[in-house]
């Protein structure tokens, strides 16, 4: 594990929400984070199928994720706007969830991310983009 790596997967281990949804860190690089997720039974919705907030957390963290790899040590940013979009439906039996995000553009009041959320064997099941929000560190 690179240092990168180390850092994001022990600020994962803890947040109780990241922890408590299962969610680990596959990969991280400057500008690309890939998180996985496996749904259980926990995470059905009332049709059966993994729900869609859940999906959009794995999405909106990988892209907050990938922002943070490109900003200085301690500088707060915050999503402002996610947009996404359910490609196929995801049931809890299909296994692991991937998402991977981008950035698109890092200013220095906003950022532009995007993520795919992938099946393990390769299917994307949904798309996000986010503007995240990139304030001064505190002094």
């Amino acid at each position: 594990m690179n240092p990168l790596e180390e850092d994001l997967q022990s600020l994962l281990a803890a947040t109780p929400l990241y922890v408590e949804a299962g969610i680990s860190l596959v990969r991280a690089e400057p500008g690309l984070v890939g998180l996985s997720f496996t749904p259980g039974p926990g995470h059905r919705n009332v049709q059966d199928l993994v729900h869609g907030g859940l999906l959009a957390l794995l999405a909106d963290t990988a892209m907050g994720l990938a922002v943070r790899t490109q900003l200085p040590a301690g500088r707060p940013h915050v999503t402002v706007q996610l947009g996404i979009q359910y490609l196929r439906p995801a049931t809890p039996e299909a296994g692991s969830i991937i998402g991977t995000g981008r950035t698109l553009k890092v200013g220095r009041t906003l950022a532009f991310a995007s993520a795919d959320l992938t099946m393990a064997e390769g299917t994307v099941i949904a798309t996000a983009t986010a503007t995240i929000s990139v304030a001064e560190s505190p002094a």
